[in-house]
């Protein structure tokens, strides 16, 4: 069986519980826009002996406050950042040459919560993503048919080190299967009561439908 690994995406505000469920984890994401630590405390995280991204998504913050708490992640140590491909490219340029002076590997993604966009617009966005030189593209759409969720699996037969799967119910498969199809790793909550996306599964779920599916 093949060893696939699983990010465990963390919002939870509660720093002792955000602590105990990284450290159980094998990969984590920290989702800084959620999260109201200290400098020791994100500093006591992003030293943890395991690959942690960290993450600060559009929305609660401006973009430039955006950049100064990567940058910040970066410095206290974390593995991976993830910027997002609409990021100003001024502030784009900054982070990624920043990641770079600090060993830090770069994830670009792209989200869009309300529905996936025509597999043209996707080949497009990607090819933009692959000129910044990421370690992994990250592609999140949201599903609302079961031919969104081909259209977005349908991306690994082409391209690689990309992590693509669709959010919301009708996508919730994709998760897992983009695993079998190349992801190198899919992003799941620590329980049930802590997803960071729609559809979004627990990690003892993902596990057992893993053990379920069970391909050498």
């Amino acid at each position: 069986m093949k060893n696939f690994k699983l990010c465990v995406s963390l919002s939870e505000s509660n720093f002792p519980r955000c602590y105990a469920y990284a450290k159980q984890a094998e990969m984590a994401e920290l989702r800084l826009d959620s999260l109201h630590f200290t400098e020791d405390e994100l500093k006591t995280i992003f030293s943890l002996p395991i690959p942690v991204i960290a993450t600060c998504r559009a929305g609660k913050f401006e973009d430039k406050e955006r950049i100064k708490c990567l940058k910040q992640a970066i410095r206290y140590g974390a593995k991976y950042v993830d910027i997002e491909i609409d990021t100003p490219e001024s502030l784009q340029k900054e982070l990624l040459s920043f990641a770079a002076e600090n060993n830090c590997k770069t994830i670009i993604s792209y989200h869009n919560f309300e529905e996936t966009p025509p597999l043209s617009q996707i080949e497009k966005i990607m090819d933009s993503a692959k000129k910044l030189l990421p370690w992994k593209i990250k592609i999140a759409t949201f599903a609302n048919s079961q031919q969104d969720m081909a259209t977005i699996l349908s991306l690994y037969a082409k391209h690689r080190n990309l992590i693509a799967f669709c959010m919301g119910e009708q996508g919730v498969i994709s998760r897992l299967t983009s695993l079998f199809l190349g992801a190198e790793f899919t992003y799941v909550s620590a329980d049930k009561n802590h997803s960071t996306a729609p559809g979004q599964p627990d990690i003892e779920t993902m596990k057992k439908w893993i053990e379920t599916f069970n391909v050498q």
